[in-house]
């Protein structure tokens, strides 16, 4: 019963949502018929003990013996009732998605449709008017409006066409640029998550013409003047290519995005913000660091004003990648604090603290306080893979900075772990062997002093498309040939 399809969708849900389910059940509209409160029964008994985690109280005669009341377990009986629950539970997530998506001018074009159909025409002209004036002055600023605007003008033509009105447009003009508005702002949109899409998987971006269906929409002479859009085309041109705007366009494409953000649906406004953040970490992976501040200035406002949590959760990525911008700009206070106020809200460990034992011993690698980090690293018994990978990279470094005589050895061993690691993905293997190769040629009594060498190492983290802790290792040569250079002249 624990890996029933009843049983994984409740457990999917978050806390939120699991209470208003059990209000839904608690509804004599919604749950209705005698079976309706051993069905409630069911769903809390179920919720109750998938929230304590307690599988031993998912068994079916346990279930029986609390639901039904009997000393031996009836399946088909059990069965039968687990599939009323699940298809109410479908049910109500599916009005929850509706709600979320369906405002009131939407309801009202709705509502036209039924007149239409009941043949009461005037009414549904009316519901039509009021949602047009409703479009006309929007509140929020998002994808779904629009697709009301379209949905408007196609319930118009509908319930013109219904009266045979031979000698009007119908608005057809109107129905049709609306839907190329809704065509053209879904699009732009979709390009975008394609463009940022391919920075993480190999995606042929080539086989598709981002601007072409756009730019033949704009040569009908539509005037879109809509702020979104104007976003939307601008990020997307960005992404496509990413090395040639400059910090000043980044920081005029953030002051649109901030002069609307008061009008965007909140679930756009963050999806805008990431793009900007992959604009910037592309920048900075190109070991361009002057897009590090910009970078770190999105993230900590986000944090700051919430929008970067999801039901009070944030992501594991996010929680690191944060950590090491604010590290790496010295902003050493902050970073830490917003490690500890974190460390469980963590999405994916909230029985787990590995994130925040990484995070915290990184801070003290920043901090040069060496032996704590090692301490927090050799203590940590991290049992995530992604962690465990991670630790072994900060634990060459701390070697680097206080042993380097033994870096050697453990460089050695590292390779073979990152060799061995089936779950590695290849270009995950490439990033972390590709810096052991280059540590390695660090610390080669070879390189020592040699100016000529350690350029050349220099040149090629710089280059190099996958390698991990870039900027560190590049911080660590210049200093090598700074020295080197000193060395030189004394000489």
């Amino acid at each position: 019963m624990d890996d029933s399809v009843l049983v994984v969708t409740l457990r999917a849900l978050l806390p939120a949502h699991k209470q208003k389910l059990l209000d839904f059940f608690s509804s004599k509209f919604l749950n209705r018929g005698k079976n309706a409160p051993v069905r409630e029964k069911l769903l809390r008994y179920l919720v109750e003990h998938i929230a304590k985690g307690k599988n031993s109280l998912l068994e079916k005669l346990t279930v029986c013996q609390a639901v039904f009341g009997l000393s031996e377990p009836d399946t088909a009986k059990l069965d039968s009732l687990m599939n009323e629950v699940l298809e109410l539970v479908r049910k109500m997530i599916a009005w929850q998605k509706f709600e979320k998506e369906t405002g009131t001018a939407r309801e009202l074009v709705y509502l036209a449709g039924y007149y239409q159909e009941n043949d009461l025409v005037e009414k549904g002209f009316s519901a039509l008017h009021r949602a047009q004036k409703l479009l006309h002055n929007p509140g929020e600023l998002s994808l779904n409006q629009y697709y009301d605007h379209y949905l408007l003008w196609k319930a118009t033509v509908s319930l013109k066409s219904y009266l045979h009105l031979r000698r009007d447009d119908l608005d057809l003009p109107h129905a049709i640029r609306a839907f190329d508005t809704y065509y053209i702002a879904e699009r732009l949109y979709l390009c975008c998550l394609l463009l940022s899409q391919s920075r993480l998987v190999k995606i042929d971006t080539s086989l598709y013409n981002i601007f072409r269906d756009y730019q033949t929409i704009l040569h009908l002479n539509y005037s879109f003047e809509d702020p979104l859009i104007g976003i939307l085309e601008q990020i997307a041109s960005f992404l496509s290519a990413p090395t040639l705007f400059t910090r000043e366009e980044l920081s005029a494409l953030r002051l649109k995005i901030r002069a609307v953000s008061f009008r965007l649906d909140p679930g756009l406004l963050t999806a805008l913000e990431m793009f900007i953040c992959n604009l910037c970490i592309a920048r900075v992976n190109a070991n361009e660091w002057d897009f590090l501040p910009d970078l770190f200035e999105l993230q900590k406002e986000r944090v700051e004003s919430g929008r970067i949590y999801t039901d009070g959760m944030l992501s594991p990525s996010e929680y690191q990648s944060i950590t090491v911008a604010g590290l790496r700009l010295g902003e050493m206070d902050w970073t830490l604090q917003f490690i500890e106020e974190n460390k469980l809200r963590i999405l994916g460990y909230e029985q787990s603290l590995e994130p925040y034992k990484y995070n915290i011993a990184n801070y003290l690698f920043y901090n040069k306080d060496y032996e704590k980090c090692l301490d927090h690293l050799q203590e940590g018994h991290y049992e995530d893979h992604h962690y465990k990978v991670w630790a072994r990279i900060l634990e060459l470094k701390v070697y680097y900075e206080t042993i380097p005589e033994i870096v050697a050895s453990k460089l050695s061993a590292a390779k073979m772990f990152f060799h061995r690691d089936e779950l590695l993905p290849d270009e995950k293997k490439t990033l972390f062997n590709t810096f052991v190769d280059v540590l390695k040629q660090m610390v080669s009594s070879n390189t020592l002093g040699n100016e000529k060498r350690i350029k050349r190492i220099l040149q090629k983290v710089k280059t190099t498309p996958y390698i991990a802790e870039r900027y560190w290792l590049t911080e660590k040569l210049e200093e090598m040939l700074k020295k080197a250079r000193k060395t030189h002249r004394a000489a």
